[in-house]
């Protein structure tokens, strides 16, 4: 949000993890009562808190119950100061939560986590230039200058490590990126190798083994890959051309080869047809938004996540309602059970599990097809700068929605519409303008739920000039 203010939604009757004064569920996004002068630049999630980077140093709220936010017991409903000095450019990839710990890299790049395993409330040891950080829910792992280094639990045939280890990774220096599952991690180097290491019970470190790894073990036949994701015990990788390839646990189909074996090694998605931009990962379900705008999910699916409309699972990818050309899919995330996605004008679109009302629409009912969330909307409106007197013009107008645009000529005895063709008249003056006006006046477009209000009316002049 441009204002600096974050909104939140879904289950909050624990913990108060929506940060909005109360433990009352929210269907709809509520605001996070930050403190008067609070803005907040980057945020980020964990299962039952979430924080902010704001200009007042760190912020989270939530659940406490390891004494991940506070060293005094209690849980906490409005965003509390959490003393670690976050570096001047740090973002949400500075601060990752565990199932009862908090880390993050401070200005110092070093790391500081609070909670219980993995580290106690205190500066790490032995970590210094910390350049990113990734956390499962017993483990986190962290590059700086020269190595990766990890701790806590890794996988559960191996006991707990309380301090900071060296995991080899032969790319050291040049990883950019971390993926992790429930007992697993993956880097992708600078050059688009990936590594992996962790429990590997059904094939999810990808080196055609089953062995658990101390050691990261290069992830066979990956080149050139630009983005990585990680569910439960699955991972998919996205190279630059847009190819997709998933391994690991597949009992649900979310590897999408067609099968529900489990892959020990990358399976080329090829039911994709065209290059993907985007890839994310839920506990057992994966999607990829294509260039064309199409969105594709395969896997689990009883809750409705792979957005196809059915709840029946998935072995091969299939197309998500609702996007495509017209109203095109951009971005992608999946957590657990659910889905949600942006389109290319910044609608926000959730579907799959909502028992607690995670979708955001009004309702704690789980869909099996997008929803649009009631956020507020804005117009597109592309026209020519300047047209001649007889001249016509085709107008580009859309909605964040994707709702329909009304246009309308606000001097009718210059130029007129029909539809979307603006025409010129004849006789209209040269050097004066053509006034239009573009409104959505919201609606409630999806018979399950979900609304937008309406959108600010978006005016444009265009010079008359031959």
């Amino acid at each position: 949000m441009s204002t600096g203010g974050v909104k939140c939604w879904g289950w909050n009757y624990d913990f108060g993890q929506l940060g909005d004064g109360t433990r009352s569920n929210r269907y709809t996004p509520v605001d996070v009562l930050f403190p008067n002068g609070v803005a907040a630049t980057a945020i980020t999630t964990g299962n039952h808190n979430s924080c902010a980077v704001t200009n007042s140093g760190l912020m989270c709220w939530g659940c406490n119950n390891g004494r991940q936010l506070a060293p005094t017991d209690g849980n906490r409903n409005t965003p509390i100061s959490i003393p670690i000095s976050l570096g001047p450019n740090a973002g949400a990839q500075a601060i990752f939560f565990g199932r009862h710990h908090l880390c993050a890299i401070n200005n110092l790049g070093k790391v500081q986590c609070q909670g219980e395993t993995p580290g106690a409330s205190q500066q790490l040891s032995g970590l210094s230039n910390v350049q990113a950080i990734t956390s499962g829910e017993d483990n986190a792992c962290v590059l700086q200058a020269s190595q990766v280094m990890c701790w806590g639990r890794q996988f559960g045939s191996v006991s707990s490590n309380q301090t900071p280890r060296s995991i080899p990774v032969s790319f050291g220096l040049s990883s950019t990126a971390f993926a992790g599952g429930l007992r697993h991690t993956c880097a992708r180097s600078s050059s688009g190798s990936v590594e992996c290491w962790g429990s590997n019970q059904h094939g999810e470190l990808g080196d055609g083994t089953n062995s658990d790894r101390l050691v990261a073990a290069p992830v066979p036949s990956l080149a050139d890959i630009s983005a990585i994701a990680s569910g439960e015990a699955h991972n998919c990788a996205m190279n630059k051309a847009g190819t997709v390839w998933c391994w690991g646990a597949n009992a649900e189909g979310q590897v999408g080869d067609g099968t529900r074996e489990d892959r020990n090694t990358p399976a080329k998605v090829t039911a994709l047809a065209e290059p993907a931009v985007a890839i994310a990962a839920g506990t057992s379900h994966t999607c990829a938004a294509l260039a064309s705008g199409i969105l594709k999910c395969w896997g689990g699916n009883t809750d409705g996540q792979v957005g196809d409309g059915s709840t029946t699972g998935k072995a091969s990818p299939t197309t998500v309602q609702l996007f495509g050309p017209a109203l095109r899919a951009t971005k992608v995330y999946s957590r657990g059970s659910h889905t949600c996605a942006l389109s290319h004008a910044d609608g926000l679109y959730c579907w799959g599990r909502n028992a607690d009302g995670q979708l955001g629409d009004n309702s704690h009912t789980s869909r099996a097809s997008p929803v649009p969330i009631n956020l507020a909307q804005k117009i597109i409106l592309g026209t020519p700068t300047k047209l001649a007197p007889g001249a016509t013009a085709q107008l580009d107008a859309v909605a964040s929605s994707g709702l329909a645009v009304t246009l309308q000529s606000l001097t009718p005895t210059r130029c007129t519409l029909s539809g979307n063709t603006l025409s010129i008249l004849p006789t209209a003056p040269t050097g004066t303008q053509c006034t239009i006006e573009a409104v959505q006046p919201g609606a409630n477009p999806h018979p399950e739920g979900g609304s937008y209000r309406p959108a600010p009316k978006r005016r444009v002049s265009i010079k008359i000039e031959p």
